[in-house]
């Protein structure tokens, strides 16, 4: 019975006050909505994180001189392969390791054709690392690296773009005006991140 009444009560306030019941429903809807809205957000977020990391790899490390936290930044001295040497050393655990070395918007043509890429430097595991596949052709050799020869692998995109349905292999493109002999093609993957071009 007390029930009853305080129902009955309930509905006689909400039918003398309409229009502030109204608003506050309206606030109760709006505040649900701003939730879900954000909760959304958050987790589409998460998973483009999430995304960017798989594409890294999930037992990747990179490791960058200098620290970034620092207040007052020092110059920082870079590293060396005597120091990718003495971590293999020290990390037994570790199976694939590569220096890498990043340069921006360099002109890159082939014949008439010309645009502008970000290039990788690696070494002959760094692929091994990323777990890429090739279409076409083969990693860089450990003679590749020791003879520091000018050679690239292309991703699809710029294998299609320069050669169509031509076989790239051992055809030369030019990078900065240097030539570079291209010895392999790879394959798309499936969390992208940007690999433009790379050579040892």
């Amino acid at each position: 019975m007390l029930t009853y009444f305080t129902l009955q009560m309930a509905f006689r306030a909400l039918r003398h006050h309409v229009l502030r019941s109204l608003l506050t429903l309206l606030g109760i809807v709006i505040g649900i909505m701003g939730i879900i809205t954000m909760s959304a957000v958050g987790k589409g977020a998460q998973q483009k994180a999430r995304e960017q990391w798989l594409a890294y790899g999930t037992k990747s490390l990179t490791l960058s001189r200098g620290n970034w936290m620092a207040q007052n930044k020092k110059p920082a001295k870079e590293l060396q392969l005597a120091d990718l040497e003495m971590i293999r050393e020290q990390c037994p655990m570790i199976c694939y390791m590569t220096p890498e070395f990043q340069v921006y918007n360099r002109d890159i043509s082939y014949g008439n054709d010309e645009c502008k890429a970000d290039i990788n430097g690696i070494n002959q595991e760094g692929l091994l690392i990323e777990e890429r596949t090739f279409l076409t052709g083969e990693m860089f050799s450990v003679d590749h690296c020791l003879r520091k020869e000018n050679v690239v692998i292309l991703p699809q995109e710029f294998s299609e773009r320069f050669f169509k349905n031509k076989n790239p292999l051992n055809e030369t493109i030019l990078i900065n005006k240097t030539p570079f002999m291209v010895i392999g093609v790879l394959a798309p993957k499936k969390h992208k991140w940007k690999w433009d071009g790379l050579r040892p």
